[in-house]
Order: structure tokens, then C-alpha cells, then sequence
């Protein structure tokens, strides 16, 4: 994860890359979190997703 991290700034630097994640609306956040706010956000992420999916009755199977 940390070595990710690490990474971001320079694949962002990259004018191919960054033009890309323009055109299809997807930019990391700035300024790129770190490590533990990454972990916590996809954390928040999977919780409210699963309780989505619960009240609505799906099952990934």
C-alpha cells in the first residue's frame, strides 16, 4: 500500500495518464491521502456499500 501511495504522484505527472483520468471523470483526491486515510476510506466505503446491498437484499455469491 505504502508503495502505491508512493507512486501516485509520479504516474500523475505523467500528461497521457492524467489526460485519460480526465476524460473518464476520475481524478485522485488532492492531496493524495495517505496510507491509513486510504485504508479508513475504503473501510467507509465497503460498510455503507454492504448495507446497501443488504436493504436491498442482494447477495454476492
Amino acid at each position: 500500500m505504502e508503495r502505491l501511495v508512493s507512486l501516485v504522484p509520479s504516474l500523475l505527472a505523467r500528461p497521457e495518464l492524467r489526460a485519460r483520468l480526465e476524460d473518464v471523470q476520475t481524478l485522485p483526491r488532492d492531496p493524495i491521502p495517505t496510507k491509513d486515510a486510504f485504508v479508513s476510506l475504503i473501510r467507509q466505503q465497503l460498510e455503507h456499500w454492504r448495507a446497501v446491498a443488504r436493504a436491498a437484499n442482494i447477495e454476492v455469491t
